[in-house]
């Protein structure tokens, strides 16, 4: 089981009319130990995605899991744990 596991995260922000798609449809796994590095061109959402794994935000849709549970409705002290 993975440590860190998002499935089909997507995380679109509104800019005036705009809609901007920092993220769609991303999965990723990442197992206790591993060491990890995100790498792609400027505008692709590397932060946004890390930002999602931390907790730091919430997904437009798609799934967050920590450790085996899922994230979705924690509350804010409960994420910052």
């Amino acid at each position: 089981m993975a440590l860190i596991e998002i499935t089909d995260l997507v995380k679109h922000y509104r800019q005036g009319r705009t809609t901007v798609r920092a993220l769609d449809g991303v999965s990723l796994g990442i197992n206790g130990g591993e060491f990890v590095s995100v790498v792609g061109r400027s505008g692709s959402g590397k932060p946004t995605m890390l930002d999602l794994c931390g907790l730091l935000m919430r997904p437009t849709s798609g799934r967050t899991q920590s450790d085996g549970m899922g994230t979705a409705r924690l509350r804010d002290p409960a994420r910052a744990a």
